[in-house]
């Protein structure tokens, strides 16, 4: 007699759920490693920007080139601001994608706990039932056993 784990189907169903979970989730993150690093050379580029107005403010800057800066500048700020509401949307997305991978790898070891309990318990029915048989042959008369 084989076991035959009568909630096979359902746990396979929740180990590819989890699957899923994990694709997402490495997705998720795929695009939070992206926004994070746009948001980095932006604010790289703004860094230098800075630099290159304070070496120009040294020298002595002509007042359309302050203007020109002071623009770019605004202009690299609000990209910094919606690169960072990117980010921050990105975690967020990221963060719910681990939740729920979390949530089915619970599921997948509550089912596999119970698979694992189910074949216990059919193992120790086999034990007993093989007692069982043995006890009965050894109530058979010896000479029964070879049809005599």
């Amino acid at each position: 007699m084989a076991f035959h784990f009568r909630l096979d189907k359902v746990l396979t169903i929740k180990e590819k759920e989890k699957n899923l979970s994990e694709l997402e989730y490495a997705d998720a993150r795929q695009q939070f490693e992206k926004a994070a690093r746009r948001l980095y050379e932006l604010l790289k580029k703004k860094e230098d920007l800075e630099k290159q107005y304070e070496q120009k403010m040294q020298v002595g800057v002509m007042a359309d080139s302050l203007l020109q800066y002071s623009y770019h500048l605004q202009t690299l700020q609000t990209s910094i601001t919606q690169e960072q509401l990117n980010v921050n949307r990105a975690k967020f997305l990221m963060e719910g994608k681990h939740q729920k991978i979390i949530q089915k790898s619970v599921e997948v070891k509550k089912y596999n706990r119970l698979k694992e309990k189910h074949f216990a318990h059919f193992k120790n029915q086999l034990k007993k039932d093989e007692s069982k048989q043995l006890d009965e042959l050894s109530l058979i008369k010896p000479g029964e056993w070879h049809g005599i």
